[in-house]
Order: C-alpha cells, then structure tokens, then sequence
C-alpha cells in the first residue's frame, strides 16, 4: 500500500469512492468535484493503482481569542470495504499530520462518524451540535418587520456572521470566498439555499437551508440581534404548508434556544468537531484553544452561561 498525495488523473476513482461510502445527491457531488476538489490537498491509499482510500485537507482558519490560526480540516475520510481493516485510514492520518506540519499547519479539526475512533490519533471533542427538532407550526406566531431576501452576494452575511461569533472566544475565521462556497454548496442541494433579512436596509440576519416534505434542515443561520432571531423563526413558520417540522442547528450556548424551550421542542446535543494540535497530547490540545477559559455571553440581552466550546457550524464538506 502506498499512501501520498493524490494525482490530477485519480480524481474520478476519489470522487466514486467519496459517492461509495457518502451516498451524495448527484448534484451536491458535482458541486464537490467541480469546484472545491484539489488534488494537491488529498491524500489517497493506493494498491495496485487503485484508489483505495482518501481524505480532503480544507484550509482553514480558527480565530482563537485575538489571534488568527491556519488550520485544515480533515474531510470525507473514506475507505472501500474489502480494504478495511488493514490499517489503511491511520496510514492516510498520519500522512495528512505529516502533510499539515510540512506546510506550516499544526492545528487539525474533523467531524467523526462514529464516536471513539479517532481518540486513538489524539484527537479530542472540542464543540457539540445542538439542534432543535419542532413542528413547523410553533413558529408560524413570530413577527419580524422586515424584508426578506435571496442571499447574491456574500458581503451581504459576512458582517453577520463575524458578529455572531464573535460572541465566542473561538471560532472559525471566515472570508468572503468563504461564505460563498458555503451558500453554494447548499444552493447545489435539492431545494437548498440562503435568504438574508433586513430591518431598516440592515441586515440582520440569515439562514441557509433545504427543504424536504419531511423537514426544512437548517445547518446554519446567524442574527445580530433579537429582530433578526426573530426574522429566522418567522421564514421556518411560513413553510407551514410545505414541510412537517423544523431541524435547526445552533452554536452552543445560542440564547435563541430559550424562545424554543417549549412543549413539542427536541433538543439534540451530540458531540460534534474534534481538534488536534500536532505534537501535543489531548490535554495539551485543550489548554493551547483556551477551552477551558471560556466567556460569558450576552445575546439578546440574555445570560447564555460560560461558553466553553468552539462555535464551529459548517456544511458537512467544508
């Protein structure tokens, strides 16, 4: 087995051993392959020329209290079932810790699958997934006056989203280009996209979502203030006629979870991204992202308690 970085002619075996274990809609993996696939930034197991495992390395950046901090995260870790086993998918972390610490990445964030793996490589849970699951219909009372509209452009939710997070003493820093493959890879799913809400030609707030007639998902939203909160609980409740319920992701810690807390309303919270600080063991990992330090809060003008978690709310590639 030979583990290295991949090459440009091997992007078709990745891409269908990525759809192999991921099941993807076919437009959401066109949208992957087609714009944000790099193979100088995949590392790939290969047998006999074939591909048989491979990760993605996504650059990226933690705003870590007042400082900012290249890092990749480690996505779509995949392996095909007649090579598992054979110690294929700890050959390709290493090789992506070696990859990382060549070019001058010591930090490594991932979402596992499955929860107790990847302790091994040490790697520790450093944020958890809160998300609220209610009937669509308990959002059909809020008001919000506003307009709403299609997000074209992200200038438009940049400032939003600084601000929100900024709310936690880390979080992941984000550019333009940024919130723009993020809007896009939801406008590539089937009836996905982004909407931004404006009080008094501000804008407020904005959500990105797809929409089933099971449930409208939203993996990410963000709000300035109580008026934009509100803006986001009013656009779930005018799809009364179209959906059953609502699945709505928030930071940890996110005061809006106060004007959910009522009958009807499924609270989630499931570890989510693990960290990695290169050469350091787990505890190590905690003290270097300040964890532990935390801060207080204040949203809405409400106390949300000591923030003790990153605030990480990506799409599941990026």
């Amino acid at each position: 087995m030979e583990v290295r970085l991949a090459k440009p002619e091997e992007t078709k075996q990745v891409q269908n051993l990525w759809n192999y274990c991921f099941y993807e809609e076919p437009q959401y993996l066109q949208w992957v392959f087609g714009s944000r696939y790099r193979a100088e930034n995949t590392v790939v197991a290969v047998e006999k020329e074939q591909v048989t495992g491979a990760l993605q390395l996504v650059l990226s950046a933690l705003r870590l209290h007042d400082k900012i901090e290249t890092c990749y995260y480690i996505a779509g870790v995949s392996v095909l079932a007649q090579s598992r086993g054979k110690g294929v998918a700890s050959a390709m972390m290493a090789f992506a810790e070696q990859v990382a610490a060549e070019r001058g990445v010591s930090i490594l964030l991932l979402v596992p699958a499955l929860g107790g793996y990847y302790e091994r490589f040490g790697y520790v849970h450093c944020t958890s997934k809160e998300e609220y699951v209610f009937p669509v219909s308990l959002a059909a009372g809020y008001r919000f006056n506003g307009t709403t509209k299609c997000v074209e452009d992200a200038t438009q939710i940049l400032p939003i989203y600084e601000t929100y997070a900024g709310y936690w003493d880390v979080s992941i820093a984000r550019t333009q280009r940024d919130m723009e493959q993020i809007v896009q890879c939801f406008s590539a799913e089937c009836h996905g996209g982004a909407y931004v809400f404006y009080q008094k030609c501000e804008a407020v707030s904005y959500l990105i979502y797809h929409v089933t007639p099971q449930e409208i998902n939203v993996p990410e939203c963000a709000y300035k203030n109580e008026a934009g909160a509100h803006a986001i609980l009013q656009f779930l409740g005018s799809h009364s006629m179209q959906t059953e319920k609502v699945r709505l992701r928030l930071a940890p810690g996110d005061p809006l979870y106060t004007e959910l807390y009522q009958t009807g309303v499924q609270r989630i919270v499931t570890p989510s991204y693990m960290a990695k600080k290169i050469g350091c063991t787990p505890v190590e990992t905690f003290d270097y992202l300040g964890i532990d330090a935390g801060k207080r809060m204040e949203l809405l003008g409400r106390q949300a308690g000591n923030q003790n978690n990153i605030y990480i709310n990506l799409p599941q590639w990026y």
